[in-house]
């Protein structure tokens, strides 16, 4: 597969004032966090749907996840605009050299983050970087006693997981009830992510023209290199079960402590 790099000195990037330069560097920061956080959520969303029972359910757990950290992101990419686009006044100068695409994917991005109840800036205070003692509990008062929670282990850490949590911790951003089955489950995360989605269109078709549009006020070189062929994300799954140990693990403490009740 053939990529094509752009390659530009530092004198050629100080032309820019000072708030472009912080701006275009930042974004493009952002941007390649975007990129991969996209990749791990299409392989999730994979293992979401190739997955039955308890599979399933942690797949689930690691598309919310991920989704989780993409909104998040996604609402501290807006922070970024609005403060290097807007508040430094580079749209008063770069906004006409915008196309019509970068210019609309703007407006709807405004459009959308000025409803300050959006799911991005709920889910980016609420549950993206936090973890609250209190949410679990109007969840579990809802439950009937005769309610039964799951947790899983095995021989290897990385396989422990507990089933039970994740409805209670992300209900407020999903709107999970007390008797939604795993397919409806499902589809409310799914509902909430296609919307997160279209935001992240909306972040980078703005900031790829952005790019564009600032590369054409310096001088830079462009090559065309060979790399491999890559993976096609929507053929590749995300680890749901462990099949050898990993770093960061302790083989299996919980399984060797719990496995046989005395």
């Amino acid at each position: 597969m053939k990529l094509t790099r752009f390659t530009f000195a530092q004198s050629e990037f100080l032309k820019l004032a000072e708030s472009e330069q912080m701006l275009f560097a930042t974004l493009a920061h952002v941007r390649n966090d975007i990129r991969h956080l996209n990749f791990l959520l299409i392989t999730s969303s994979n293992s979401v749907a190739s997955s039955v029972g308890d599979e399933k359910e942690i797949a689930l757990h690691h598309y919310q996840h991920i989704l989780r950290l993409l909104a998040a992101t996604l609402h501290e990419s807006w922070k970024i605009v609005e403060k290097g686009w807007y508040g430094a006044a580079v749209s008063r100068d770069r906004n006409r050299d915008l196309s019509d695409a970068g210019k609309e994917a703007l407006r709807l991005m405004g459009q959308y983050f000025g409803d300050s109840n959006n799911n991005l800036h709920r889910i980016r205070n609420e549950v993206a970087f936090h973890y609250d003692l209190t949410a679990p509990s109007e969840w579990f008062k809802m439950l009937p006693e005769e309610t039964h929670h799951h947790i899983l282990s095995g021989t290897l850490s990385q396989n422990i997981f507990h089933l039970f949590p994740e409805v209670a911790i992300n209900r407020s951003i999903f709107g999970f009830m007390p008797d939604d089955d795993l397919p409806t489950v499902e589809r409310k995360v799914r509902v909430v992510g296609d919307e997160i989605l279209r935001v992240l269109d909306l972040i980078t078709t703005f900031s790829d023209d952005y790019f564009m549009v600032t590369m054409k006020r310096f001088r830079y070189r462009r090559d065309e290199i060979e790399v491999s062929d890559g993976l096609d994300p929507r053929n590749c799954p995300s680890v749901v079960i462990a099949a050898n140990p990993v770093e960061g693990g302790n083989s299996g403490m919980l399984q060797k402590k719990i496995s046989k009740p005395e």
